[in-house]
């Protein structure tokens, strides 16, 4: 048997169609209005220096925006006391931030002596550096043993990659106890500790590794060592007002 549809009904399962779908589309809209404002304020806002030409803020002393950046309980070295701190944001897959790291920072470091305190503070970036935070993580668990520099000259010395056994391979390399080692590895405190860091680096309008904030300029990208040395120079002077 067939049934046979009348015309009016045709068009009145037609009718019914096309409101079912605007009720989809409109559903999704307050979904979706839902859903952006409960995310929003977790999300850290860009101001107008964080959005433009990156390179823009790098080309002088003077151009280059200024943030209060916290270094406190972050891993450094050199006097506390010192004219000029300069925070570095770092990955450690980041090709830029081991040749910074090789080949500038120790000429940097003796250079200036006693005249700067370097933090390093992390920004790993997932599409760079797989494993990227987990390396970072492990870091600050050297940190937590006191070892943070000569861990960190094993990461970035590492050219294969950053699994659990390769990290735990270098802490037993450098001397780190094996077993706080794993068990900071995997604390919910040491996440939450390079998560800081990363929400800072958003706040300050870090887009990319190397950044380095020297006195509390920002220079996005590498810099040569004649420059950095110049830009301590211009900070240890107190050259620091707009």
């Amino acid at each position: 048997m067939r049934l046979r549809s009348e015309p009016g009904h045709v068009v009145i399962a037609v009718q019914k169609r096309h409101l079912l779908a605007a009720a989809i589309v409109v559903a999704g809209a307050i979904i979706g209005f839902v859903l952006f404002v409960a995310v929003k304020p977790l999300v850290p806002a860009l101001d107008e220096e964080s959005v433009r030409d990156p390179a823009a803020d790098s080309v002088s002393w003077h151009a280059a925006p200024r943030f209060d950046v916290a270094v406190e309980g972050r891993p450094s070295v050199g006097a506390a006391g010192a004219p000029v701190t300069i925070v570095e944001f770092t990955d450690y897959g980041c090709p830029v931030c081991r040749r910074h790291a090789t080949e500038v920072l120790p000429v940097l470091l003796d250079t200036l002596g006693t005249d700067i305190r370097y933090v390093v503070r992390h920004f790993p970036i997932p599409g760079l550096t797989p494993n990227g935070m987990l390396a970072a993580i492990a870091a600050e668990c050297a940190h937590a043993q006191e070892m943070f520099w000569e861990y960190e000259q094993a990461l970035h010395a590492e050219t294969e990659g950053f699994d659990t056994a390769r990290l735990r391979a270098h802490a037993a390399a450098v001397g780190l106890d094996g077993t706080e080692f794993h068990e900071c590895l995997g604390a919910d405190a040491s996440r939450e500790t390079v998560q800081r860091d990363i929400l800072d680096a958003w706040e300050h309008g870090v887009t990319g590794t190397p950044t380095f904030f020297i006195n509390g300029r920002r220079f996005r990208g590498a810099r040569p060592l004649e420059e950095l040395v110049e830009y301590v120079r211009l900070a240890a002077n107190g050259t620091n007002d707009r």
